[in-house]
């Protein structure tokens, strides 16, 4: 087993290892290594990961996307509790903090038909109906912090 290199990304995700064992395979490398390679400047596919990222495999990678077992509800809802725990902390001076919940779509555009989603819709970024996915996500924020707790893909009814 890999000792792992002690990088924030690899910090933060040691409070989740348990959502990411599956059958007594321990994913979380396969996570960190996914996670870096969403976190990067570049376009994000798995090709790109892996060109990008240390020690990463092509097949690895996609099976943990693809086919892995780990609960990706279950994570959210760990998260979405470590967040909540955090902006719920008192402000700087002591008050509350004044929380609130947001609620938004957002839209990308895409160029093939082949992901799920994909739909002739109207796009926020591009302000107009063209090919693409939409998706509507929740954050919680207290004015100075914000974090995601829930994400949904629509899928349109075709």
């Amino acid at each position: 087993m890999k000792i792992y290199e002690e990088t924030k990304i690899n910090q933060y995700l040691q409070r989740f290892r348990e959502l990411f064992v599956c059958h007594r395979s321990d994913n979380l490398e396969k996570c960190e290594q996914y996670l870096s390679g969403l976190l990067h400047e570049c376009k994000s596919n798995i090709e790109r990961m892996v060109e990008r990222v240390p020690e990463s495999d092509y097949e690895q990678l996609q099976h943990f996307i693809s086919n892995s077992p780990w609960d990706g509800v279950a994570v959210m809802a760990a998260v979405a509790e470590k967040v909540q725990e955090t902006l719920a902390m008192p402000c700087a001076d002591g008050t509350s903090p004044r929380n609130g919940l947001i609620i938004d779509e957002t839209g990308w555009e895409k160029a093939g038909k082949k992901s799920v989603g994909v739909a002739y819709q109207y796009i926020g970024q591009v302000g107009k109906v063209a090919n693409g996915q939409v998706g509507v996500f929740a954050a919680l924020c207290n004015g100075e912090q914000v974090g995601l707790v829930q994400g949904r893909l629509y899928l349109p009814q075709a």
